[in-house]
């Protein structure tokens, strides 16, 4: 999170990628990766790591939708897609 934080987001990445090697069931490390992807400009894994996470157990529709962290994902189908899935999941 410090990385994160500092926006370092390369290092952010690579923290969160072994936090996950340790627990692959971790969904606030897939979650915060997806942030740290976002922020870096890539798209496409964030989203991976987003459904990720929500495969691992997240379901905050609302957090989601409202991430500062993700704003680069807003207008996507995929990540609208997302925040749908965990509305009908309520």
């Amino acid at each position: 999170m410090t990385a994160l934080l500092a926006h370092d987001f390369e290092a952010s990445i690579n923290h969160f990628r072994k936090a996950i090697e340790y627990d692959p069931d971790q969904q606030l490390a897939y979650y915060n990766l997806a942030c740290a992807e976002a922020l870096a400009g890539r798209s496409n894994d964030a989203l991976r790591s987003l459904r990720r996470a929500i495969e691992t157990g997240f379901s905050d529709p609302d957090h989601l939708a409202n991430d500062p962290d993700l704003t680069s994902l807003r207008t996507l189908p995929e990540f609208r897609a997302l925040i749908e899935r965990l509305q009908k999941g309520r």
